[in-house]
């Protein structure tokens, strides 16, 4: 998703500038984990076929994130605003996700068959964890934009 915030915490009702990147959980986990030595840390989603979108590929590829199974298609991207909160004012976020390329995408544009990042990703994983003398489960899930997520979940010690 695009993320645009204001800037030296406007409020954006009077904000005439923003400042653009790009976020979202499931990115944010994808670039996260490719940080932390995740080899095949993968973004799976539609984005606009447009510039919007190559610089959202751009961003995750920089971050040595997996943008292979990324199909680009109609529909535009994803938007929230944030207005960082001040002294007493509550940060706050505004989403503009409605008919963007992922909300519109026909499952069917994806090649699940070829998506065989799993077995890489909790190998990976595991072998980073210490949990319980390195016992532990990875849990993936798809979430509704498509993007694989995955966590760590401590197992109870024998």
């Amino acid at each position: 998703m695009g993320r645009l915030s204001t800037i030296d915490y406007e409020k954006i009702l009077h904000s005439k500038r923003f400042d653009m990147n790009f976020g979202g959980a499931e990115a944010n986990v994808s670039v996260t984990m490719a940080n932390l030595g995740v080899e095949k840390s993968a973004f799976i989603s539609a984005l606009p076929d447009n510039d919007l979108g190559n610089s959202v590929i751009r961003y995750l590829k920089c971050n040595n994130v997996v943008t292979d199974h990324i199909v680009k298609t109609e529909g535009r991207l994803g938007l929230y605003f944030v207005e960082t909160g001040f002294s007493q004012r509550n940060s706050t976020v505004i989403y503009d996700r409605k008919d963007s390329a992922i909300a519109k995408a026909d499952p069917e544009i994806f090649n699940f068959e070829e998506i065989s990042l799993f077995s890489s990703i909790s190998e990976k994983l595991l072998k980073r964890s210490n949990l319980n003398g390195g016992r532990g489960k990875i849990s993936f899930f798809p979430t509704v934009t498509g993007v694989v997520s995955a966590k760590l979940i401590r197992l109870a010690p024998k």
